[in-house]
């Protein structure tokens, strides 16, 4: 008797053990987003409830949108852009302002022409800019 209960225990200890390490590692791989532990600690069941849509609440959205930079301030803008996408090779050419936003062409080192990028006032694309504003003024006439 006295010789098996060092092996049950043993058992017994393996046993448990593996399936606490199991049991608490179950939730790591899960999306965080299906977690109802770290969801209901959000504010965003707050945020909902007072009418908040989307990533900027409306009064943010509206300032975004009537902000306007300088022609230096998005050649910036551009550059921090081409600088995330990776590619060494390309750079901002010309930064031409026109009735509606800027006109920005993107060139190689050597300068040959890749494209060109249409921007609003804002330093959004501007078929972007344009769908936001009219999905913002149908929302006013409502």
């Amino acid at each position: 008797m006295n010789r098996k209960l060092p092996v049950v225990a043993a058992f017994v200890t393996v046993f448990t053990a593996t399936s606490a390490l199991a049991w608490w590692g179950e939730g790591d791989n899960e999306d965080p987003k299906n977690n109802e532990y770290k969801y209901e600690h959000r504010d965003c069941g707050k945020k909902r409830e007072q009418g908040f849509k989307g990533r900027f609440g409306k009064k943010n959205l509206k300032e975004y949108m009537a902000r306007e930079f300088t022609a230096d301030e998005i050649r910036t803008l551009a550059s921090a852009r081409l600088l995330m996408k990776g590619n060494s090779n390309v750079k901002v050419g010309e930064v031409k302002a026109n009735d509606q936003g800027y006109t920005v062409s993107i060139v190689t080192k050597d300068d040959s022409l890749v494209k060109e990028w249409a921007l609003a006032k804002n330093g959004m694309p501007l078929d972007r800019f344009e769908r936001i504003q009219k999905r913002m003024e149908k929302k006013e006439k409502q």
